[in-house]
């Protein structure tokens, strides 16, 4: 009977474990992915009203440099006008904007045109003047509806000459479009007042900083859209639905029913079978506790095998420096950082001068202690950010990530000196003095790295035919 009530109380405290794990664990693993889902859903709404905007600023940009409107803006002449505003065309519903402001040298409007459907285009005018930068464009917020503009210089077609004024074309933000183009969100719309004490998310559309709050609801996700430009608390009010967690819910719900019910149906059976199973229980433990030994040795000795097998693919075994694989492994990695962030990449390709008459004249012995103290002699001079190793025999290259290649350069110098100022000990009586020539290349000589170390080659070549103990760069 103890024993018994020691099996139910251990059932229901795995039942409760497994109840707490499962909504621990598994739920926040949902919401994890709820999180990346809605962050994908917000980037791709934000990339459709870039694309609105940028719509506008072609209109601004094509109109801008026309004659007519050139004309038009130095002389007056009501024929700009006549042409292609007059009563009854539909020149801004063709081009899909809302309204266009002339604007002489001194920033004055000369003349401006909005759509019959505007309800207030003088608010609209005197709103979008007033905002700071109006030259470059920005975001408006009236009558529940969120305008944008963007400015554009008046030239001539040939761009010769002066500009004469700026052309301003004013858009609206088509909330029925942004929300058919990102079906996701099952609600959007704009808002004009929002307060919240949550840090915003921070993006960039239109050359506007973009702050978005979310706040999590039981069945959805709201997002507050605050684009730069705008007062505060207005902006987009987008509503992605919590779908995934709903259903996860669900999932959790019948599967921790299940699981009830088999552990139930297995306690009863544990019950009424407690006394034949004792003994198929314990010869069961003895044999998954010898299984288990026999898995974790294994284990032991696989795990052995593949450190020492990455170690000699990654790290050459005399020198200790990192092997050709490993080099090129991670160079293209760096490579790609320094393109995207704009950094300087400098490789140094070097050759131990004269390394096989050493080899002849002292022994392969003493070739691998000449190895090893150049090695050493790099060590005191590279920190982490260096990539250095070992490509061929006698042959090593060291990369420099976010340094220019005077500043490389300088480096590579100091181990030239200290190479040459401490020659190696093969003994007590025999010191061999040995020294490398170098060439360096970055990713201004090319962009990819096979490019970058036939150009560092060339310039060992050069190093090498000047009489050695050289280094070559571009500089």
């Amino acid at each position: 009977m103890r024993s018994t009530l020691s099996l139910a109380g251990a059932l229901v405290l795995t039942l409760l474990t497994l109840f707490f794990a499962t909504h621990r664990y598994i739920l926040s693993n949902y919401y994890a992915l709820e999180i990346s889902q809605n962050e994908r859903t917000i980037s791709g709404l934000l990339q459709s009203i870039h694309a609105q905007t940028d719509f506008v600023k072609k209109i601004a940009r094509d109109y801008a440099a026309w004659d007519d409107t050139f004309a038009f803006v130095e002389t007056g002449s009501r024929d700009f006008i006549n042409t292609n505003f007059r009563e009854n065309t539909h020149t801004l519903e063709e081009l899909e904007v809302c309204g266009m402001i002339f604007l002489n040298r001194n920033n004055q409007p000369v003349w401006q045109v909005f759509s019959s459907a505007l309800h207030a285009p003088k608010v609209l005018m005197e709103k979008v003047l007033a905002r700071e930068g109006v030259a470059s464009g920005g975001f408006v917020f009236l009558d529940e509806e969120i305008y944008f503009y963007d400015g554009h210089p008046i030239t001539k077609s040939d761009a010769s000459g002066p500009s004469n004024g700026r052309l301003l074309v004013v858009g609206k933000l088509d909330i029925v479009a942004l929300k058919n183009q990102n079906p996701e969100l099952i609600a959007l719309h704009t808002l004009s007042s929002f307060v919240s004490k949550q840090n915003p998310r921070h993006f960039t559309v239109a050359g506007r900083e973009v702050a978005v709050v979310t706040q999590w609801k039981e069945e959805r996700a709201e997002n507050f859209i605050h684009i730069g430009g705008l007062d505060e608390g207005q902006g987009l009010f987008a509503i992605h639905g919590r779908e995934m967690m709903l259903q996860g819910k669900r999932a959790l719900q019948l599967f921790l029913l299940v699981v009830s019910s088999m552990t139930t149906v297995i306690f009863l059976l544990i019950f009424f079978r407690q006394k034949e199973a004792q003994k198929e229980k314990e010869i069961l433990k003895q044999t998954v506790a010898l299984r288990t030994q026999d898995l974790k040795r294994t284990t032991k000795e696989l795990e052995l095998t593949v450190e020492k097998l990455e170690r000699i693919a990654y790290v050459d075994e005399l020198t200790g420096v990192q092997t050709r694989r490993s080099f090129f492994e991670t160079i293209r990695s760096l490579l790609k950082s320094a393109a995207k962030e704009k950094k300087n990449l400098c490789v140094a390709l070097i050759d131990l001068d004269d390394f096989k008459l050493i080899n002849d004249t002292y022994g392969h012995g003493a070739g691998d202690l000449v190895l090893k103290d150049f090695c050493d002699a790099c060590r005191k001079f590279l920190d982490e950010r260096m990539l250095f190793a070992r490509i061929g025999g006698e042959e090593f290259v060291i990369s420099f990530y976010g340094m220019s290649l005077k500043s490389a350069e300088a480096i590579c110098v100091k181990i030239q000196d200290y190479v040459g100022e401490n020659p190696v000990a093969i003994d007590a009586r025999t010191h061999v003095a040995y020294t490398f020539s170098l060439g360096m290349a970055d990713n201004g000589d090319a962009e990819d790295i096979d490019a970058i170390l036939r150009q560092a080659d060339e310039r060992l070549y050069t190093a090498k035919s000047l009489g050695k103990n050289n280094i070559r760069s571009r500089s």
